[in-house]
């Protein structure tokens, strides 16, 4: 087949550019072209490099764009760069747009499907500072999916742990008056101020030493009171320790099996899921009687636990609650097994509301339901563009009685922690998360070996980024995020090892990375780093690796294997998009 013809699409599209790119005519082409090249692609016009320093490349989904330079790596701009890739069908894909002016001045950038190239022209007349990477280290969403499908495995992104989040609780009812009473399965000691005692809701429950007693109440009249731990002392309710002695434990609704370690009344929670627990008694007690003393004994009795947690989707901008209420064995007595239990959550938003739905409970007899449990779900409908929304949730559990006036008495409410919904533009869709968790990027044992080895290294030489130490804060302006490149990994010339790419740390996608002024840039001695940077070895520190120091803020680069960049580059991108990360939130690296 004449090769004109195997080219035509690409020379119909390559006459459009002839106006303003003065792009070769057909006959141009056919007697220039680099032999076979067009005839085995189907669809690349290449003009000679010593002639027009330009290559126009086409696709039906991209149409056809310039790209210009040589195939040089060194001296070859914008095109040695792509050259290097593997053109069309390596990394980068085709180039969806023309150059531009890149962010230092007299620079230039060109967009392809799967990342970017610059170039910074200042350089141009030294081979030996040309060598400008590509956007590897944070590769587009199409890449990630297309080549890292397990990179979207929550389990394989995060350490699943739960944070303690600071989310003040009505006062407790059930132990000492710090309230923290131990954990479920007692296995740890809770921190005398673990949580903040929120402020009593208008509603709430009395405590029993402050009643008041209606000496104009019938002799049946009663009321619901919290009592307090001397109270509870007197009953033979406390343990040697000062906590609730409980006769069975009950069972637990709670799906995660850390819960049950958490201090009581304290949430905790990653990104995606919180919990919390609680334990409490109510007291009832004739209304006309004196007032209760702790050797008083109450006419009926509750000993309870709640249960309340919450899951967010980073993909859908509704997200699910559930609250539960476990009676122990002999944890209603007395006139208490007349009671009835409803719930009822309930939820504000910053935004144009945030409706609840769900089976609930209403007025459900405690003496033959001992487990109550109810999931509901919140809905935050479709957000516009940008948005960002906040929830804030509260579950009530309600006892009535009919000996009671009034009827309805609230058990402590639950206050559960904020939930963030957004359509933020650097990430996909929309999604909500719980905003106070910190989340934490693994890359320990993701086969990426040399990626996490650098990063093991540059933490450990004073840098950013370590679990409960200083975190990293996330970038999202693409701007900067190149400027922080092009101060890093682009000042390494040329020629590079084969199969392998240049990592930084802290990353680029972050305010904490690039070079700056006054702080260390640092490599190691197997790196391959200094020899070459621009501007000479002078100018970066080369460490140890066996004895690494603290060398305070900076930057730190090392030459690793290319795929165990790579695939780095997808996990972050991963994890940013599923922990919905915005601008300057933090997040930790192990």
């Amino acid at each position: 087949m004449p090769l004109w013809r195997t080219c035509r699409p690409c020379f119909i599209q390559a006459a459009r550019w002839s106006a303003r790119r003065r792009c070769p005519a057909e006959d141009h082409v056919i007697r220039e072209i680099a032999v076979g090249y067009c005839h085995r692609l189907g669809r690349v016009c290449v003009t000679p490099p010593q002639r027009t320093g330009r290559q126009v490349s086409w696709s039906p989904a991209t149409g056809a764009w310039p790209v210009y330079g040589t195939s040089d790596i060194n001296t070859g701009r914008i095109m040695g760069k792509w050259a290097a890739t593997g053109y069309e069908r390596g990394s980068l894909g085709y180039p969806i747009d023309d150059e531009k002016p890149g962010i230092d001045p007299g620079s230039l950038r060109q967009t392809f499907q799967r990342g970017t190239i610059g170039w910074p022209i200042s350089f141009a007349d030294n081979p030996a500072n040309s060598n400008i990477g590509t956007d590897w280290d944070e590769p587009s969403a199409a890449e990630v999916e297309a080549n890292c499908p397990s990179c979207g495995d929550d389990r394989r992104i995060a350490i699943n742990g739960l944070a303690y989040l600071n989310v003040p609780q009505p006062g407790p009812t059930s132990s000492v008056a710090d309230g923290t009473g131990g954990t479920l399965n007692r296995t740890a000691e809770a921190p005398t101020d673990s949580v903040p005692v929120a402020e009593s809701a208008p509603d709430a429950l009395i405590s029993c030493d402050q009643l008041v007693p209606d000496l104009t109440a019938g002799p049946d009249e009663l009321v619901l009171c919290s009592p307090t731990p001397e109270m509870l002392e007197e009953q033979g309710l406390l343990d040697g320790g000062g906590a609730a002695q409980r006769v069975a434990d009950p069972g637990t609704s709670l799906s995660r099996e850390e819960c049950r370690s958490l201090p009581q009344r304290q949430w905790g929670a990653d990104r995606g899921y919180a919990c919390m627990w609680r334990e409490d008694y109510t007291f009832i007690y004739n209304r006309n009687s004196p007032t209760p003393t702790p050797g008083v004994q109450p006419v009926g009795r509750f000993h309870y636990i709640q249960e309340h947690e919450l899951t967010t989707q980073w993909n859908n901008s509704a997200w699910t609650g559930k609250s539960a209420i476990h009676f122990y064995t002999g944890g209603v007595i007395g006139a208490a097994t007349e009671a009835l239990m409803s719930v009822s959550p309930v939820c504000s938003s910053s935004g144009a509301g945030c409706p609840v739905t769900g089976s609930g409970l209403s007025d459900v007899p405690v003496a033959t339901n001992i487990d109550l449990e109810t999931t509901f779900t919140v809905s935050n409908g479709t957000l516009a563009t940008g948005a960002q929304v906040t929830n804030n949730a509260t579950s009530k559990w309600v006892f009535t009685h009919p000996q009671t006036n009034p009827l309805r008495w609230n058990a402590p409410e639950a206050r559960f922690p904020q939930v963030r919904c957004d359509r933020a533009a650097s990430l996909t869709g929309q999604g909500c998360v719980i905003p106070a968790a910190e989340p934490i990027f693994d890359i320990s044992s993701r086969g990426v070996q040399t990626h996490a080895q650098h990063i093991q290294r540059a933490q450990a030489s004073g840098l950013p980024g370590v679990v409960n130490g200083v975190p990293l804060r996330r970038l999202v302006d693409p701007n900067a995020i190149q400027a922080n490149r092009n101060s890093s990994c682009n000042r390494i010339p040329g020629p590079r090892a084969a199969n392998t790419d240049c990592d930084e740390y802290p990353f680029a996608s972050t305010y904490d990375g690039g070079a700056s002024s006054g702080a260390v840039t640092r490599t190691y001695e197997d790196c391959n780093v200094a020899a070459g940077l621009s501007g000479g070895g002078s100018s970066i520190r080369v460490l140890d690796p066996d004895n690494i120091q603290n060398e305070g803020a900076g930057l730190s680069m090392c030459f690793i294997n290319r795929q165990d960049n790579r695939s780095g580059g997808g996990y972050l991108s991963w994890f940013y998009r599923k922990q919905r990360l915005l601008d300057a939130e933090t997040f930790y690296v192990n």
